[in-house]
């Protein structure tokens, strides 16, 4: 298995335990509140052998359109971090407010970048 494979079912494996909301795979219509993991931007250290060193996953914290969807965001952040910090080996750089598009909605989100370091010792 790819190391970029393994971080992101350890990724995924830990986002299907948040609670409360639900783990969407990219593309799927969202029903919030919901996640949604994406496509990770790679990097590679200088003197690399050729593969990635690291991957930023982009993590979509999503809700729907409401007059309470800040403060379900906010409620929310808090959870879903502690799921990612405690139960893989990403760490979270940065959390974003935006929008979400997927299935011709345009929805309320944070879009949080988790960095993973990859080595071929990765199961």
């Amino acid at each position: 298995m790819s190391a970029i494979r393994a971080a992101a079912d350890e990724l995924t494996t830990a986002l299907s335990t948040v609670d409360g909301v639900r783990l969407h795979e990219l593309g799927e219509a969202i029903d919030p509140p919901g996640l949604v993991l994406g496509a990770p931007r790679l990097a590679w250290q200088a003197y690399s052998t050729g593969l990635p060193t690291s991957a930023t996953f982009p993590v979509f914290l999503v809700v729907g359109f409401s007059d309470r969807a800040l403060t379900e965001l906010w409620d929310l952040i808090p959870v879903v971090a502690e799921v990612i910090e405690n139960e893989t080996d990403g760490t979270i750089s940065g959390a974003n407010p935006g929008t979400y598009v997927g299935s011709n909605t345009e929805l309320p989100c944070y879009t949080f970048d988790v960095d993973f370091p990859l080595t071929q010792e990765r199961p």
